[in-house]
């Protein structure tokens, strides 16, 4: 479990830049980051005095985060570090999608699209439009399929800290999702229009 945690904090820094490298944004490094953050990862827990097997146990967590990547490809040490890895993989998808503000992330994550040169997005409005199908074929399929559903046990958290039997992670991507695909069909194509349609109050 302290792996897990310390794969979380360290999952995504990969995208910070150092020192001598000042050019753009670390939105460059956004294919391939998550070596990078193994990378830095593996030279804290090193000079903190953990074992090479819980900084490789450490490391085969963030890889579960890489999207593209099937799980039966990572070498994980065991059923247990498989799990944390599931469950950092999971939360790494439901954190981003189930965000409040995650419409109005979109035309930023665009831009680092761009920066990072990954095709497939011409225009901001691209993106939004692509937005659904991707969690329908992609990321809906990983937490079933590769996270064994793990997000589900989501629901016993909200009914034991919250006393709530509703799984608001799940409500929240579904609002989203319902909420872009209705502004997408009244913006007529116009990203102007969107925008204005993304400044929702909380």
């Amino acid at each position: 479990m302290e792996l897990c945690l310390i794969a979380a904090l360290f999952h995504d820094t990969g995208l910070i830049q150092t020192e001598e490298e000042r050019d753009g944004t670390g939105a460059r490094f956004t294919v391939g980051h998550e070596e990078r953050s193994i990378r830095l990862m593996a030279a804290h827990l090193a000079a903190n005095g953990f074992s090479e097997g819980e900084t490789s146990d450490c490391g085969h967590i963030i890889k579960a985060t890489i999207i593209s990547l099937p799980m039966a490809e990572i070498p994980f040490r065991s059923e247990g570090i498989r799990t944390m890895g599931k469950i950092l993989g999971s939360a790494d998808l439901i954190a981003q999608m189930s965000d409040r503000r995650y419409l109005e992330k979109l035309p930023l994550l665009f831009l680092e699209f761009k920066e990072a040169g990954i095709p497939g997005f011409e225009t901001p409005l691209q993106l939004f439009k692509n937005t659904g199908e991707f969690y329908h074929s992609v990321v809906r399929k990983r937490l079933r399929e590769e996270m064994a559903d793990v997000s589900s046990a989501a629901l016993f958290h909200f009914r034991k800290r919250w006393d709530i039997d509703r799984d608001l992670y799940a409500e929240s991507i579904s609002n989203n999702l319902e909420y872009m695909s209705r502004i997408y069909r009244e913006c007529d194509n116009s990203f102007d229009s969107l925008l204005k349609k993304l400044r929702r109050r909380v």
